[in-house]
């Protein structure tokens, strides 16, 4: 579809099918704060997906008979891409190869990868992947303690933070910066020395376990990168503020 839109535009423009000043009251806000005020992900485009469709569907529909069926195969296979394909393992991709040294057929497969990730299929294993965290978290501590998610593992700090409202959830992304803290679903930034209660032995989510000094670092016996701290937890971070958890 992006692949249309160019001519859309062009024919739009040329045969005067959609008011400009529509499109500049819609674009200009938005562009104005991604661009000139703070751009965080290319999902922030979203808003702008329905000026795009408008000028999609006058522009192709110029087009009679032929532009209304062209919309429709690519719908259909939009609906056939997401209900039928499954993401692709690392094991077809070959994550761990260099892309030089793959074959054709492996680049391409691995090039085509996204595709099959916006599917009805990934939804279902995110999902499921979350409801296995979240559920064992609240076994080893159904109380409500500390949570403490690294850069990678099986849960991300957002999804942490909105599916474990009872935790004190930590993002430690960047042990040299503050800290993220969210508790209820309300996010807080820690910059200074602070010593946090928890109900249980804190946690820790990655894929590699936390260096802390006087605490004993235990793999769980059940969920690979879930890691549990018993004994003295004190974690340094924004250069010399220091993180306490008492029990």
């Amino acid at each position: 579809m992006l692949l249309l839109l160019p001519v859309s535009i062009w024919r739009v423009r040329r045969h005067r099918l959609l008011d400009g000043w529509i499109a500049i009251a819609w674009a200009a806000p938005m562009l104005f704060v991604f661009l000139a005020v703070h751009f965080g992900k290319p999902g922030y485009l979203v808003p702008l997906v329905p000026l795009f469709c408008l000028y999609l569907v006058r522009g192709v529909g110029e087009f009679g008979a032929a532009g209304t069926a062209l919309l429709s195969a690519v719908a259909i296979a939009n609906v056939v891409q997401f209900m039928w394909f499954a993401p692709i393992s690392a094991a077809v991709t070959r994550e761990n190869k260099r892309y030089a040294d793959k074959t054709i057929a492996e680049k391409l497969t691995a090039d085509l990868s996204p595709v099959a990730f916006a599917s009805l299929a990934s939804l279902g294993l995110e999902d499921a992947r979350v409801t296995t965290v979240t559920a064992r978290v609240s076994e080893r501590c159904p109380q409500g303690g500390v949570i403490m998610v690294g850069a990678g593992g099986p849960l991300d700090w957002r999804r942490a933070m909105f599916y474990l409202p009872l935790h004190t959830v930590m993002l430690f992304d960047k042990p040299a910066g503050p800290l993220m803290a969210a508790r209820q679903r309300a996010v807080r930034v820690m910059t200074m020395s602070e010593t946090v209660a928890s109900a249980c032995a804190p946690l820790w989510i990655d894929n590699a376990p936390p260096e802390v000094p006087g605490a004993a670092v235990i793999a769980d016996d059940r969920l690979p990168g879930l890691w549990v701290l018993e004994g003295d937890v004190r974690i340094p971070f924004a250069g010399e503020a220091l993180l306490t958890v008492a029990r």
